[in-house]
C-alpha cells in the first residue's frame, strides 16, 4: 500500500492536482471536513486493515497503536512529498517501515517490562 502511495505521489498527473487540493484543504474548513470524511478516513481504515494483517502474520506487536502506526509510517512520506525535502523511493519507504515498526515493537516491550 505504501509503495502504491509513493508511486502516485511521484506521478505528476496525480501529484500536482493533489498539491492543489492540499492547499485548498488548508484554506477551507468545509472542504477539509469533506475530504476527511470521504477520502482520509476510508483510506486510513484501509491502512489499519493492512497493519492488522501484519499483526495476524506476526509482523506487528499486538499492543501496537494502529492509529499511531499509520501516522508514523505515512506522516514522513506526506512530509517529504509536501515539502519536497527528498526523493520518495522504495529505499526510503523500506527504511521508514522498518524503523517505525521497530520503534513500535520497542515501545510495546517497554510497556510490558514495567
Amino acid at each position: 500500500m505504501l509503495a502504491a502511495t509513493v508511486e502516485e505521489l511521484n506521478n505528476p498527473r496525480y501529484s500536482e492536482p493533489m498539491r492543489a487540493l492540499t492547499v485548498e484543504i488548508l484554506e477551507n474548513a468545509d472542504l477539509a471536513a469533506t475530504y476527511r470524511e470521504r477520502l482520509e478516513e476510508p483510506v486510513r481504515e484501509m491502512k489499519k486493515r493492512r497493519l492488522r494483517a501484519a499483526h495476524e502474520a506476526g509482523q506487528l506487536d499486538p499492543a501496537a497503536d494502529l492509529d499511531l502506526a499509520v501516522d508514523l509510517i505515512w506522516g514522513p512520506v506526506q512530509n517529504r512529498w509536501l515539502f519536497r525535502t527528498g526523493p520518495l523511493t522504495t529505499g526510503f519507504t523500506d527504511a521508514l517501515v522498518d524503523t517505525a515498526l521497530g520503534g513500535l515493537a520497542q515501545a510495546s516491550r517497554r510497556r510490558t517490562d514495567t
